[in-house]
């Protein structure tokens, strides 16, 4: 079963993958999460959005041009994802 970022964040801190690092290797696995959790924000958004399409029978390539309207709207609200 895939894990989202904060149950990997989670399950990475109480197995020690955080114990004796120096703040700057602290730094890039958190950006690794936060860039997980952004992927996983955008397919889910996605995900859903095609589903209501397909359920209204819209042509595909509206449904697959979404990719990048989504990582947009991702990139405005909660800014490029980066620490």
């Amino acid at each position: 079963m895939t894990q989202t970022a904060m149950e990997e964040l989670i399950h990475d801190y109480k197995n020690g993958k955080f114990n004796l690092l120096h703040p700057t290797a602290v730094e890039k696995l958190l950006e690794k999460y936060l860039n997980k959790d952004k992927e996983q924000m955008i397919r889910f958004a996605i995900s859903c959005h095609q589903d209501i399409l397909r359920d209204r029978n819209a042509p595909e390539n509206l449904i697959s041009e979404n990719l990048l309207l989504f990582e947009q709207y991702y990139n405005q609200t909660y800014g490029k994802g980066n620490l």
